[in-house]
């Protein structure tokens, strides 16, 4: 190999020296909650101990929101994934719920429940206390949320018609398994910095290189 080319190789590693690591993380809601729903209002927030996150539609319209910490995530890093899991787990009537995305800031409030950012969606069954685990793809949202420094991700749940009976119990984080609570699984890439003997060898040998190609042009 030319000396000039193996100093652009060794200049390409220094600049690309810090490697990609994949990391898997799991993180629990720190605040889920239900309301009731009027003409599109939030206005009345439920118990925070119900083991039910409640979202149905009818006379009575039922939404629930839960917001999950990103500060464990921190520094330039890359989402590979970013997947929901909710738990239908009591009375569920067939139909769609909607997962709308917005910013939190770990506490539900009303005003969480008027969101309107369509992210997925899931189809119920007419069941009752029958086990429905949904894995729901957020990793675009995820991203974005991480690029703008969120520190909490919030996801509002609703009826896609919220004029007829149709929607589930879902679990909430007051269940007593919690294999079937909403978690939020993020796999993610973080640059991390090589080891000082490594860039230290790097560099020596990227010197080396460089003085003997500068040697051998002088002599030309």
């Amino acid at each position: 190999m030319k000396p000039y080319r193996l100093s652009v190789l060794l200049s390409l590693a220094l600049v690309t020296g810090a490697r990609l690591a994949a990391t898997t993380i799991d993180i629990g809601a720190t605040d889920d909650r239900t309301a009731g729903v009027s003409a599109g209002v939030a206005n009345s927030l439920q118990s925070d101990n119900d083991v039910f996150l409640r979202t149905f539609g009818v006379s009575s319209v039922w939404r629930s929101a839960l917001e999950f910490s990103l500060t464990s995530l921190t520094g330039p890093i890359t989402i590979n994934s970013a997947t929901l899991r909710l738990v239908d787990a009591g009375t569920e009537v067939a139909g769609t719920i909607q997962v709308h995305g917005y910013t939190g800031d770990g506490v539900v409030t009303l005003g969480d429940f008027g969101y309107s950012n369509l992210l997925t969606s899931y189809n119920t069954t007419d069941t009752s206390s029958v086990i429905r685990v949904h894995l729901l793809d957020v990793t675009s949202f995820i991203q974005d949320q991480i690029d703008a420094n969120s520190s909490f991700s919030g996801f509002m749940l609703r009826s896609s018609n919220e004029g007829l009976f149709q929607g589930a119990d879902i679990a909430s984080s007051e269940w007593s398994d919690p294999n079937y609570r909403p978690l939020l699984t993020i796999d993610y890439s973080a640059a991390a910095t090589p080891d000082g003997g490594t860039s230290a060898v790097m560099i020596g040998a990227s010197l080396v290189v460089l003085a003997t190609v500068r040697r051998r042009l002088v002599r030309s």
